[in-house]
């Protein structure tokens, strides 16, 4: 509830200057970037589960810091916490997954875990509206505490939650870093992270190319956004199905570039017609969007799971999430120099990386075994 107007919060409520802000954020993400393997390689030492508590808890203070933050050095000192932890957990809550649900049911739940987390995204943007609404210091600091509540919360459940039983029952020792070794994977999760840039044109892209490059109004951006939560609610666990399988994942993926290049030619003609006309595009738009997105969430959550072997699953979803991570934090960059520089030339661009990632997956998995699901039936 609280990232949705952070921005408006340190620079209205601490007084830092939007440059700092931007400044600040951009070097927490990428210290949370550098944390995403190391905290999955620990999570395979110390377990998952233990880790995922003493993170969520860690977020928790770290938030609440903000409170109390008065200067741009405790502000980047904080931001670095949350960043870390929000980050890692990401890598983590995966391998928590599959340490607590078999091998193949474990899309399906973490499917379901992403319908939540977009329910709960909604009711916190509900809060973020009426904080700004009222717009004193008081709102936005309610605002700060109620979301360290609800982490302080989420880490107590996870703390009750019961060891997973779904780990084989002789452990390997974890040779290093593994990961790095497994060059399919690596690369499944460069090509992965390519798809992931999508998150930031609905953010961003989409936004700027509405305000400045199309006679849409400026309200449709909420109304997409909308569009995409309800999806997302209504059908990915639909989407999900068959996708614990490496080769429909691997499917699953080269449909989903295809669907995201769609969306991008549609958001670019929209800027050729008139306002009813470009409503028409960019809703349709988000539309195939929001069907790539599903397509490509069931896809790399499937091969995040069955690449990677059980008594290494916290630094393979490490290094998986990782490429996440590094979409989000280049994201704001690439799409505003692509599509606001390049403008239709870049959003054709950005369509090409989509299919191109999208059609280079099936050949790369091709043969791959299934060391998950291997290592729990041995």
């Amino acid at each position: 509830m609280f990232f949705a107007v952070s921005v408006l919060y340190f620079h209205k409520i601490i007084g830092l200057t939007l440059a700092e802000v931007g400044l600040g954020l951009t070097l927490a993400g990428l210290c949370g970037l550098c944390g995403n393997l190391p905290l999955g390689r620990l999570a395979d030492r110390w377990g998952p589960r233990s880790l995922l508590v003493a993170l969520t808890l860690v977020q928790a203070v770290a938030v609440a810091g903000y409170l109390v933050v008065d200067s741009f050095a405790a502000f980047l000192v904080t931001a670095c916490c949350v960043a870390i932890c929000q980050h890692g957990s990401r890598g983590v809550q995966q391998a928590l997954v599959a340490s607590v649900v078999p091998s193949d049911e474990r899309v399906h739940t973490r499917a379901r875990l992403q319908v939540m987390a977009n329910v709960g995204v909604s009711a916190g943007g509900g809060g973020a509206a009426v904080a700004l609404t009222i717009g004193t210091p008081a709102a936005y600091q309610a605002l700060v505490a109620g979301a360290a509540t609800v982490t302080v919360v989420a880490g107590l459940t996870l703390a009750r939650l019961k060891p997973g039983t779904a780990r084989p029952a002789v452990r390997k020792p974890t040779r290093g870093w593994e990961v790095l070794r497994d060059r399919r994977y690596v690369v499944v999760a460069l090509l992965c992270a390519v798809q992931d840039l999508h998150m930031g044109i609905l953010q961003i892209g989409v936004p700027l190319w509405i305000v400045e490059r199309s006679s849409a109004p400026s309200g449709l951006v909420g109304v997409l956004v909308v569009i995409n939560t309800v999806c997302v609610v209504l059908f990915q666990v639909r989407a999900s199905r068959g996708t614990d399988d490496t080769s429909r994942a691997a499917v699953s993926l080269r449909r989903s570039g295809l669907l995201l290049a769609c969306a991008c030619l549609l958001y670019a003609s929209a800027a050729a017609g008139g306002a009813i006309i470009a409503i028409v595009l960019f809703t349709t738009g988000a539309l195939a969007h929001a069907a790539g997105e599903l397509l490509h969430s069931a896809g790399q959550w499937g091969l995040s799971f069955t690449l990677a072997p059980d008594h290494a699953q916290g630094q393979y979803q490490g290094l998986f999430t990782t490429g996440t991570s590094l979409a989000v934090v280049l994201a704001p960059l690439v799409l505003t120099t692509i599509l606001m520089d390049w403008g239709t030339t870049g959003w054709l661009v950005i369509g090409a990386a989509f299919v191109a990632s999208g059609f280079a997956v099936p050949p790369v998995v091709r043969g791959a075994r299934n060391p998950s699901r291997t290592s729990v039936n041995d």
